[in-house]
């Protein structure tokens, strides 16, 4: 469904969550799980892609005020039940746990501080400037985001070249403790 994760290290086990109760809240998000095998550790990697407000925020723009508050309300609830859903997912696991990805939600927003505010967002925490990972037409927005829990160290975090797409990617270099 459009995610992927490249590894040099072997890929033991990949798992999605199932998308029958998104889509049936009328959310499009996608969550994978991927269980990494580093030097006889685990790590257990989830990148997602939640919905996005697309739908509400042009409306908005274009001045259709009623029509665009609707939508963007409809696509706020629906991104704070994939979140949660995902969220549940990722709490199910032990040791180092890494998500990253799509959350079309900045760090501020009150839906992202609910679900991932008790988690490391590594740009927030060892990053400089804005943060800018989405820049197409008007929007210019950090939604993509790496966040860690408190077994993984943040090295550095920054953001990547432009290679074409309408984000840009987020990158991290991590230190996880007992696979150092």
């Amino acid at each position: 469904d459009g995610l992927c994760l490249v590894s040099r290290y072997p890929i033991d086990e990949t798992r999605q969550l199932d998308r029958e109760h998104i889509r049936a809240a009328g959310g499009s998000g996608v969550v994978v799980e991927y269980t990494l095998d580093i030097n006889g550790e685990q790590l257990h990697l989830t990148n997602l892609h939640l919905d996005t407000p697309r739908e509400g925020l042009s409306p908005v723009r274009e001045g259709n005020l009623s029509e665009g508050f609707g939508r963007l309300r409809s696509k706020s609830l629906v991104r704070n039940i994939e979140s949660r859903q995902a969220r549940r997912w990722v709490d199910a696991d032990d040791g180092a746990i890494v998500v990253l990805g799509d959350f079309n939600l900045p760090a501020e927003s009150v839906i992202y501080r609910r679900h991932w505010g008790d988690m490391r967002n590594c740009f927030s925490h060892a990053g400089w400037g804005f943060g800018f990972t989405r820049f197409a037409g008007w929007i210019r927005a950090r939604i993509d985001h790496i966040v860690v829990n408190d077994v993984v160290h943040v090295e550095s975090a920054n953001v990547g070249p432009d290679f074409g797409s309408d984000h840009r990617p987020m990158i991290a270099d991590l230190i996880l403790p007992a696979i150092q």
